[in-house]
């Protein structure tokens, strides 16, 4: 079974990823993430701080299920980052593509958030 120890854990994990995308809605302008996607290999995707932490809760919550907890707090995250991905996206790249499936770099983070729900 997850230990509450473990789950203690992962709070610090979450507030700071909420704190950060906070942090980046204070200039939109600067926002890395609301730059073009482009290339995955180019932009770095799996180096990003947000992609870490959505995987991370992801193997957290997907861990508790396979040991049979069918209902965990980790999971209430999600809605969270969603959120502050929301807040913080923005198509005004000159880069970017509104009609590409990922224009921005939030794109593909909204993409991977609704898959780990959904799964």
């Amino acid at each position: 079974m997850v230990s509450t120890d473990r789950g203690l854990a992962t709070r610090p994990v979450g507030d700071f990823a909420i704190a950060y995308l906070g942090e980046l809605a204070r200039d939109h302008g600067a926002d890395p993430y609301n730059r073009a996607m482009r290339d995955f290999e180019e932009t770095r995707v799996w180096q990003s701080l947000i992609f870490a932490v959505i995987r991370f809760f992801d193997i957290m919550v997907r861990e508790a299920l396979f040991q049979g907890i069918e209902w965990h707090m980790w999971l209430y995250y999600m809605p969270l980052f969603v959120k502050g991905i929301a807040r913080d996206y923005r198509v005004d790249d000159p880069l970017a593509d509104p009609d590409d499936e990922w224009p921005i770099r939030y794109s593909f983070r909204l993409y991977e958030s609704f898959s780990v729900m959904r799964d």
